[in-house]
C-alpha cells in the first residue's frame, strides 16, 4: 500500500561542478536554495497488511537517481502465502462443513416428507377402513375409529415438526400460502358468504314448505226462549268447534289444501235427536294456474335463482381468495428482498470497516493526515445507518406475514422467529411459461371471475321470464270435494203410534263412519280469469331486467377483456425481469471486478479512499439490483400464476368451496 504523504525525492543536477580543479580568476558569494532543475514525486507503499505490519526487504537509497519501472521498495512475502494458505485451508474446511450439514438437512428434510407422505396414506386407509362401519362389529369399528384418530394426531404431528424446529418457523412461499389460506382472517370471512348465499337458497324453499294449523275454541250460550219449538223456557246451549288444516304447494305447480272440522254442540232442548250432537267435515282442495305461473316460474325462479347465485358467491369467492394469496405471496417476496437486502448492506458495512481499519492504523503510525480519516468514518457511519433501516425494513415485513397467516394472536406464535428459507435466485422454469394465446385460452377457460360473470347473465335471463310471465292473463282452476259425518247420543223419542225409540250412546266413531263412507258428498269445480290491462309494474320490472342483463353481459366482456389484460401484462413482466435479471448479473459481475480492481489500485497507493470506497457503494447498488431484479422475477411469476389460474396447482393445492345444503 502507498501513502501519499510519505514523498520521496530524486534530484538530477546539471550544469554544477564543485572542487574545480584551477580557480577562476573571478570569485562570485552567493546565498539562496538550491532547486532540482527536474524531480517526480512518488508514492510509498503502506508498511500493513492482513497479518500486521510488513517487513521491508529492500530499499532504494535516498536521493538515489531512478528511472520509471524501477524497484524501490520490496517486502517479505513468507508470511502473507502463510496467511493466505492458512485463510484458504480454513475455507475449504468450512465449505466442506457447510456441505456436511447441508446434505444432513436435506437427508432429514426427506426423511421428515417420506414419514409424512407415509402418514397421511396410512389415514387414508384409516378412513377407507372407517367407512366399513356398517358391516363390521362394534369393537372393530371402534378400532377402526382408534386407528384413525391416532393417524390424523399422527398426520398433525408431522406436519408441524416439518415447519417447526428448533423453536423457529420455517417458511417456504407453499407452507406459507398454506397458513394463509388456514388460517387468515381475509380468506375465513371470504368463505362466509357461501353460507350466507346458502341461506338464501333455504328462504326460496319457503313457498314449499307445508303449513299445518290447528284451532279449537268453545262457547256457552243462554238465553231465555220466545218460541214452544225452543223445547225450553231457557235454552242453554255449549258449542265447541276443533279444525285441522293442511296446505302446500306442490313441486308439480297445484296448491292443494285439506281441513277438518268438527263440531260438538248440546243444549237443554226437548226437541233435539240426538243430545249432544258431533258433526264432521272433512274438505278437499287443488289450485292450478293455467294462464300466469302455469309453470310455477314465480316459485321456482327465485329458487333457481338463489341456487345460481350460490355459484356465482363462490366463484367469486374463490377470484377474491386467489388475489389474497397472490397479494400475500407477493409480500413474501417482498420479505425475502428485505432479508437478503440485510446480507448485501451488512457485506458493504464489512468493506467499509475494513478500510476505516486500515486508515486507522496509518492514522495511529503517522502514515495519514487526521483530516483523511473522516471519509472512511462517515461511510461506516452511513452504512450502519442503511443496515439499521433495513434490519426494521425486514421486521416489518416479516410481521406482515405473521398477520397474514394468523401467527400473532398469541403471545407464544408472536414469540416464533420466522425464518424464510427460499432462495430468489432460483428462478421458476421458463418452460412453464405458456405462449400468450395458449395462456389466454386456458385463463378463459378456468377463471372463476369469468365463470361468475356468465352466471351472473343466466340471474338475468331468469328474472327476464318472471317479469314476462306477469304480462299474461291470469286464469286459475280450482277442484274442491267435501264429506260430512253425524254422530252422537240419541234421545229417546215416543212416536205417534206410542212407539218408542229408546236411547242409544254414540260418539265421534258414529261421526267419522258416515265420514269415510261419503254418504253425504259435496263437490266443484271453478275458473277465475283476471285480465291485466295495464301491467305497469310487471312492464317496469321486464324493462329493468332487460337494462341489467345488457350491464351484465357487458361486465362478462369487461371480465374476458380483464383476463386477456393480466395474462398480456404477466407476460410482459416475466420478459421484462427477465431481461432485467441478465443485465443486473452483467453488471454485478463488472462491479465486483471494478471493486477488486480499485482494491489493488489502493494497495498499490494509485487511488485515493475515496474511490475504493465509491467502487465498493457501486457493487452495493448493483448488488441490491440483482436481488431486486430476481424478487421481480418471481413476483412477475406470481401474477402470471394468478392470471393464469395457476398459482395453486403449481403449490399443489386446492381450494374448495365449503359444502352447504
Amino acid at each position: 500500500m502507498l501513502n501519499s504523504n510519505c514523498v520521496l525525492s530524486a534530484i538530477a543536477f546539471s550544469g554544477l561542478l564543485l572542487g574545480a580543479s584551477e580557480p577562476s580568476p573571478h570569485s562570485v558569494r552567493a546565498t539562496g536554495v538550491i532547486r532540482a532543475v527536474r524531480s517526480q514525486t512518488i508514492l510509498v507503499p503502506r508498511i500493513e497488511g492482513l497479518g500486521g505490519n510488513l517487513t521491508l526487504a529492500t530499499l532504494a537509497e535516498n536521493g538515489a537517481l531512478v528511472s520509471p519501472g524501477d524497484s524501490l521498495a520490496t517486502f517479505d512475502r513468507a508470511n502473507e502465502i502463510k496467511l493466505l494458505l492458512e485463510a484458504q485451508t480454513k475455507f475449504d474446511d468450512l465449505g466442506h462443513q457447510i456441505e456436511q450439514q447441508r446434505a444432513t438437512n436435506n437427508s432429514n428434510a426427506e426423511k421428515r416428507i417420506a414419514d409424512l407422505q407415509q402418514a397421511q396414506a396410512d389415514l387414508k386407509k384409516a378412513e377407507i377402513e372407517s367407512r366399513k362401519g356398517p358391516v363390521l362389529s362394534a369393537i372393530d369399528q371402534q378400532k377402526n375409529q382408534v386407528k384413525l384418530e391416532d393417524s390424523r394426531a399422527h398426520v398433525v404431528s408431522l406436519e408441524k415438526s416439518s415447519k417447526f424446529r428448533d423453536g423457529k418457523l420455517s417458511l417456504t412461499v407453499r407452507s406459507f400460502l398454506e397458513l394463509v389460506l388456514r388460517n387468515s382472517t381475509d380468506v375465513n370471512l371470504t368463505r362466509l358468504d357461501v353460507y350466507t348465499a346458502n341461506a338464501s337458497i333455504l328462504a326460496a324453499k319457503a313457498p314449499y314448505d307445508p303449513v299445518v294449523g290447528l284451532g279449537f275454541n268453545t262457547l256457552r250460550s243462554v238465553s231465555p226462549s220466545v218460541s214452544q219449538i225452543s223445547g225450553a223456557s231457557t235454552l242453554s246451549t255449549l258449542t265447541q268447534n276443533s279444525t285441522v288444516q293442511y296446505q302446500q304447494l306442490l313441486s308439480t305447480g297445484q296448491t292443494v289444501s285439506a281441513g277438518y272440522t268438527a263440531s260438538r254442540s248440546s243444549d237443554n232442548s226437548a226437541f233435539n235427536l240426538l243430545n249432544p250432537s258431533l258433526f264432521s267435515t272433512f274438505s278437499f282442495t287443488a289450485f292450478q294456474p293455467l294462464l300466469q305461473d302455469r309453470s310455477r316460474i314465480q316459485v321456482r325462479g327465485p329458487l333457481e335463482i338463489a341456487r345460481t347465485q350460490l355459484t356465482v358467491t363462490s366463484r367469486t369467492g374463490e377470484a377474491h381468495i386467489a388475489d389474497l394469496l397472490a397479494t400475500a405471496a407477493v409480500e413474501y417476496w417482498s420479505a425475502v428482498q428485505a432479508r437478503d437486502n440485510v446480507k448485501v448492506l451488512q457485506q458493504t458495512l464489512d468493506l467499509a470497516q475494513k478500510s476505516y481499519a486500515r486508515d486507522k492504523q496509518a492514522l495511529d503510525l503517522g502514515a495519514l493526515a487526521q483530516l483523511d480519516i473522516y471519509q472512511s468514518e462517515s461511510q461506516v457511519a452511513g452504512r450502519k445507518r442503511d443496515l439499521i433501516q433495513a434490519d426494521y425494513t425486514y421486521k416489518a415485513n416479516v410481521d406482515s406475514l405473521r398477520r397474514l397467516m394468523g401467527a400473532d394472536l398469541t403471545p407464544a406464535l408472536r414469540a416464533v422467529e420466522i425464518v424464510l428459507e427460499d432462495d430468489p435466485a432460483s428462478l421458476p422454469s421458463k418452460t412453464t411459461v405458456l405462449p400468450y394465446e395458449e395462456a389466454l385460452s386456458a385463463a378463459m377457460r378456468v377463471r372463476p371471475e369469468l365463470d361468475a360473470a356468465h352466471r351472473a347473465v343466466t340471474v338475468d335471463e331468469i328474472n327476464a321470464k318472471i317479469a314476462r310471465n306477469l304480462l299474461l292473463p291470469r286464469l286459475d282452476l280450482s277442484v274442491q270435494v267435501q264429506s260430512v259425518g253425524l254422530g252422537g247420543n240419541q234421545v229417546a223419542i215416543a212416536g205417534p203410534l206410542g212407539i218408542t225409540t229408546p236411547a242409544m250412546s254414540g260418539g265421534i266413531g258414529e261421526s267419522l263412519g258416515q265420514l269415510f263412507s261419503v254418504n253425504t258428498p259435496s263437490y266443484g269445480a271453478g275458473l277465475q280469469l283476471t285480465l291485466p290491462f295495464r301491467s305497469s309494474a310487471a312492464r317496469a320490472q321486464l324493462a329493468q331486467v332487460l337494462v341489467n342483463r345488457t350491464r351484465d353481459q357487458y361486465n362478462e366482456r369487461q371480465a374476458q377483456e380483464q383476463i386477456a389484460q393480466d395474462v398480456r401484462s404477466a407476460l410482459n413482466s416475466i420478459d421484462l425481469a427477465d431481461a432485467t435479471v441478465q443485465a443486473a448479473i452483467v453488471a454485478r459481475d463488472l462491479a465486483q471486478k471494478n471493486v477488486d480492481a480499485e482494491q489493488q489500485k489502493y494497495e498499490l497507493g494509485t487511488v485515493t479512499a475515496f474511490e475504493l470506497l465509491d467502487s465498493q457503494t457501486q457493487l452495493a447498488t448493483s448488488e441490491s439490483a440483482l436481488l431486486g431484479a430476481h424478487v421481480g422475477y418471481q413476483q412477475a411469476y406470481v401474477a402470471y400464476q394468478r392470471a393464469t389460474w395457476t398459482l395453486l396447482d403449481g403449490l399443489g393445492m386446492v381450494l374448495e368451496t365449503p359444502k352447504v345444503n
